[in-house]
Order: structure tokens, then C-alpha cells, then sequence
């Protein structure tokens, strides 16, 4: 069975399985190679306490296409939100908008002992050094 890989594009000669039979998104074998998973977990002290940041994947990927197919791997920090939820934790979501303007709402999560941030992409929070 031929198909079209949702990312790429490209046409792959991969036979359906039982697994991916009913798969709303069809991957090439080069795309699940690059966009494996990662689940990395930093703490990142701030002057107030601590910031939980999850990422899924461990680069940026820009393609805003891509980012809507593979937000589906996000799934499991949301599974996250809703198990371990505690009521004077802050829980964000954090895109390439939020990384970028960080300086401009940091101040807000300064009520807050513990913060939790999420990205789908990881991002470099050590530019900026006074949180």
C-alpha cells in the first residue's frame, strides 16, 4: 500500500500493520526517526522557589504544520496535569510566543512556589539569567 507521510510528504511503500492500521496520522520512517519523542524535565530555580519545565522533543521545529500533527505527543504531560494537580501549583503551556516574551510576564508566576512549564519543542531558558 502506498502512502503519503503527513510531515514530509513523502510517498512510502509501507504495508499497514494492526498498530497503525487505524492511526489518524501516517509517518515515514525518516520522520518517526527525527521526531522521536525525548520527555526531557528540567528544575530551573527562580527567585520565588522552583519551575518544573517538560519538554517533549529536544530541538524547535518552525514548520507550524508540524506542530499541529505532532501535538499529539503532548497528550502524556496532560495526563500529567490532570494526576498530579495541586492546587498552589501553576501549570503553563509554553510556545515560541512565550518563550520569546518571557521579560514581558515572568512577574506573574512570582506568587507561586512551584511552577510547571510545557512545550512541545524544547527551548533554552538559560538566556535568560534573571529569572
Amino acid at each position: 500500500m502506498i502512502v503519503r507521510c503527513q510531515l514530509c510528504g513523502n510517498v512510502t511503500n509501507e504495508s499497514p500493520s494492526f498498530q497503525t492500521l487505524f492511526q489518524p496520522y501516517v509517518f515515514c520512517l525518516s520522520c518517526r526517526h527525527r521526531y522521536q519523542p525525548v520527555y526531557a524535565t528540567e528544575v530551573i530555580p527562580y527567585s520565588n522557589g522552583l519551575i518544573y519545565y517538560h519538554s517533549v522533543f529536544d530541538f524547535e521545529e518552525d514548520d507550524p504544520r508540524a506542530n499541529r500533527l505532532l501535538f499529539r505527543y503532548a497528550k502524556r504531560y496532560f495526563v500529567v496535569i490532570n494526576e498530579t494537580f495541586i492546587n498552589n501549583e501553576l501549570f503553563l503551556w509554553i510556545d515560541k510566543n512565550a518563550f520569546q516574551t518571557l521579560p514581558e510576564w515572568i512577574f506573574l508566576i512570582y506568587d507561586y512556589d512551584v511552577v510547571v512549564w510545557f512545550s512541545l519543542f524544547h527551548f533554552d531558558f538559560s538566556i535568560y539569567e534573571d529569572l
